[in-house]
């Protein structure tokens, strides 16, 4: 029973209240269109956002934008790079539909329509979710450090995703548990 209590102890001590983690946001699409200066055709595009759920805000009724982090970008068969332009994380419950924008243009880089992002607001983890992509195209770039991305047309559905990272203070608290749970049993020998 003490090494019991020892370990609900050091459970409490090192357990926090867990209110924001590392979070990427990926889309993926088949795409046509150009990077600097090399055009791509029917080429894998993954669009990255590397962020933190702590920057999350709900900029309007159903709209959440997740807005500080590093955008970036890859082409099968051309490179890969990052965006020079602030980029973001967009989720619309209205649409229903979640992207990757670009921040400083203001302008929608690749999106997915689909129901399951009538509730969702970019905090956990999610997907993948493939349906319907959505571009702006004709006239639009954004600014890489390959040059600019210019989309002229999509083939199929995208993908949005959204993964976690455990934060150290969870990785910390499940390490407790099991070192107690170990104990727990050793002492019941």
């Amino acid at each position: 029973m003490k090494a019991f209590l020892v370990v609900l102890t050091a459970i409490e001590m090192f357990s926090g209240t867990v209110k924001a983690g590392a979070i990427t946001y990926t889309e993926t699409v088949i795409g046509t269109g150009t990077l600097g200066a090399t055009p791509f055709t029917n080429a894998l595009v993954t669009l990255t956002f590397i962020a933190n759920t702590a920057n999350i805000i709900n900029s309007s009724p159903g709209i959440f934008q997740d807005t500080v982090g590093t955008g970036l970008i890859s082409v099968a068969g051309v490179g890969n790079g990052t965006f020079t332009d602030q980029v973001e994380a967009v989720v619309n419950q209205g649409i229903p539909g979640a992207g990757l924008s670009d921040f400083t243009e203001n302008l929608l880089m690749l999106w997915t329509n689909a129901s399951v992002f009538a509730t969702y607001n970019l905090a956990s983890a999610i997907g993948p979710i493939s349906s319907t992509a959505q571009i702006n195209s004709v006239g639009f770039s954004y600014a890489t450090s390959l040059g600019n991305l210019s989309f002229a047309s999509t083939s199929g559905n995208s993908t949005f995703t959204a993964t976690t990272t455990p934060e150290p203070a969870t990785e910390m608290l499940l390490s407790a548990g099991l070192l107690g749970l170990a104990i727990l049993r050793r002492s019941v020998r």
